[in-house]
């Protein structure tokens, strides 16, 4: 073969490799998987005519976006068809439709408002309680909690005000842990930091490597920590700590008062939120969090960086950062 025709064959190939329908042909599809595209085609059509209706918005702008992205993947597809991924898919445009009706219907599931009004803490409304939310916080006690690692109850939490707060008293201490397990869900919850505070929320949690025992979501006082000169993007609030940075910047409110976060896990895309914002989205296992793990303290440890089902988990420092209104919905 000739250097040019190598050329052009090679050329052929990596274009087939990078575009849709580009390169050697697919198999036909069925009639059943052309129905199925037709109709997950008038799913993305309903579902972007519903977001032209809205005002301007993240969320809107943001659904969009995700939306566009379906559609790409939904045309690779057609080259190399994959039930498995078809149905993330449909059961993906499905949520965001499903998670955009809530944003309209519930104020209470948007950020908390700045006007100093007073909002109930600790409770679910209605329309929560109709659409899946459960409380993981009741405000009075530490039912449904336990000590990691550990079948009783950890003794250097406490509940203060209607919030969960760390004893604060020893350098080390025991993280907290749901007895429930999660694997697709969306959390959210409110929290206060002290000055000078560290503290973090971790998911994807395993007991079995109590080292780096899940992703962290981190929370810290970003200005006024003693360790603050040396931590890196990665370390500051809202991150996938140690691994992937967050964009926080205007969206953490000042020390003392409260703010909301929110993680969202939904097939293979996990999302982190801050007062309505939301500043983080990676993929466990991609490119990108292997790159970060290489590069981070977790690197040694195998398997971290995996989707796994487990608890969540709040981290213990000695320093004060108060949790309340602490809520779940499982995704199925």
């Amino acid at each position: 073969m000739s250097s040019l025709r190598l050329l052009i064959c090679t050329a052929i190939l990596l274009l087939g490799a990078l575009l849709p329908g580009v390169g050697l042909a697919a198999e036909p599809l069925t009639e059943a998987q052309e129905t199925g595209f037709k109709e997950l085609e008038s799913e993305f059509t309903r579902l972007d005519k519903f977001l032209s209706t809205l005002p301007p918005s993240q969320p809107r702008d943001e659904t969009r976006r995700v939306l566009e992205n379906m559609r790409g993947r939904a045309a690779g597809l057609r080259t190399s068809f994959d039930p498995t991924r078809f149905d993330e898919i449909k059961w993906e445009v499905n949520f965001e439709h499903q998670q955009m009706l809530l944003w309209l219907q519930e104020p209470r599931l948007l950020p908390l408002p700045v006007d100093g009004s007073v909002r109930p803490v600790n409770e679910l409304t209605p329309l929560e309680k109709s659409s899946g939310w459960e409380l993981l916080f009741d405000g009075r006690s530490l039912q449904g909690w336990r000590g990691y690692r550990r079948g009783a109850a950890a003794t250097n939490w406490q509940v203060k005000d209607g919030a969960i707060v760390p004893l604060g008293k020893a350098a080390t201490g025991v993280d907290l842990v749901t007895e429930r397990r999660f694997t697709n869900f969306e959390l959210m919850w409110e929290w206060r930091s002290a000055p000078g505070s560290n503290g973090g929320v971790k998911y994807f949690v395993s007991e079995d490597r109590p080292s780096a025992p899940g992703h962290e979501y981190q929370i810290l006082d970003d200005a006024g920590e003693p360790n603050r000169d040396r931590r890196t993007l990665t370390q500051k609030t809202g991150a996938f700590y140690d691994v992937v940075a967050a964009a926080t910047e205007k969206a953490a409110r000042p020390i003392g008062k409260w703010n909301q976060s929110r993680i969202l896990v939904a097939g293979n895309r996990v999302e982190h939120w801050l007062n309505g914002v939301k500043i983080l989205t990676y993929e466990p296992g991609s490119p990108a969090v292997k790159e970060g793990i290489a590069r981070s303290k977790f690197k040694s440890e195998a398997g971290f960086g995996q989707k796994v089902t487990g608890p969540i988990l709040f981290t213990y420092h000695p320093t004060e950062t108060a949790y309340r209104s602490i809520k779940i919905r499982e995704l199925k």
